[in-house]
């Protein structure tokens, strides 16, 4: 409806024709995209069809809110970079430019920002769901600390993918994503008919790695970044968030008997700063971008202000 009054709104009609040479470029240059997504679509959902299959409703909904809490991360920081990123990169390759610095760089801001959110997930999961979903939601447990380790993935992984994408390698994610979905069917089916919901999150779990292992070596073969060099971004963010998460779930264990607010809040406050200090001691270039862009953000956000605002 919005679509049709937008038109009868317009100043501006175009009479609808077909354009078979144009229908064919844009064929031609989408039709990798528009597979990928549609086999993301489905490797990304085959475990809910399966769940809703043998498990039930209650259980799928249980599993589907802590699988799309496992995505914000993600969503929030990694995918959004993305889009952003990919026109960038697309760019400085028409122009014969070297993507490889560029992308560098933005995997190790997305990561140092996304990854340890996603891990604070997995360690907090009782907690944060009895605070912010309530005993009722205790299914979700098991699942979310899982599939909050699939999570910090999935940002590294998106971030691979558009770069892949933006150099003209959108039909290589393609198959990777359908050679994931025909290894995946098959245990996921498994767990979910004989196991639990947390079998059916190792399963996806699993599917992270896998995704992590072909995009890196496609990189490595189609952009000539090796994986040593890849992995650089990375040096700060992994351990870090290895000990974010023993201190966060150190914590949420040890304060079990505390009102599950509590409990969160001090696992956070325990996990944050042990991961600032380990990406800190191993990767100081890391922390001084990020330092950076933070300054440049903050400038770009008072120069935004009214004069009146800024001299108030």
């Amino acid at each position: 409806m919005y679509l049709v009054w937008v038109a009868v709104a317009s100043r501006v009609h175009l009479r609808p024709r077909w354009d078979g040479a144009a229908v064919r470029r844009f064929w031609h240059s989408g039709k990798g995209f528009l597979a990928h997504n549609a086999l993301w679509w489905a490797s990304a959902n085959a475990d809910n069809a399966l769940v809703a299959r043998f498990a039930g409703a209650g259980s799928l909904g249980a599993y589907a809110t802590s699988y799309r809490l496992s995505e914000v991360p993600d969503l929030a920081i990694a995918d959004a970079v993305a889009q952003v990123s990919f026109p960038s990169f697309t760019r400085l390759r028409a122009k014969g430019h070297d993507v490889t610095g560029p992308y560098l760089r933005v995997l190790g801001l997305v990561a140092f920002a996304a990854c340890p959110l996603a891990v604070l997930l997995s360690a907090t999961a009782d907690p944060f769901v009895h605070t912010l979903l309530g005993s009722k939601w205790n299914q979700a447990i098991g699942p979310l600390t899982l599939l909050g380790l699939a999570g910090a993935i999935l940002a590294v992984t998106t971030s691979q993918g558009w770069l892949l994408k933006s150099i003209g390698r959108a039909m290589t994610t393609v198959r990777i994503y359908g050679a994931i979905l025909v290894l995946l069917v098959p245990p996921l089916v498994v767990a979910a008919s004989e196991s639990t919901l947390t079998a059916v999150a190792g399963v996806m779990l699993a599917r992270g790695f896998a995704v992590l292992i072909l995009y890196t070596e496609a990189i490595r073969r189609h952009a000539a970044i090796p994986v040593t060099r890849q992995m650089r971004p990375l040096r700060g963010v992994v351990p870090g968030c290895a000990m974010l998460w023993l201190a966060a779930r150190g914590t949420a264990e040890g304060l079990d008997s505390a009102p599950a607010a509590v409990t969160l809040a001090a696992s956070v406050a325990a996990g944050i700063p042990v991961y600032l200090l380990v990406v800190r001691v191993l990767d100081r270039e890391l922390i001084a971008r990020v330092r950076s862009q933070v300054s440049v953000a903050l400038s770009r956000r008072r120069g935004s202000r009214p004069a009146d605002s800024v001299a108030g």
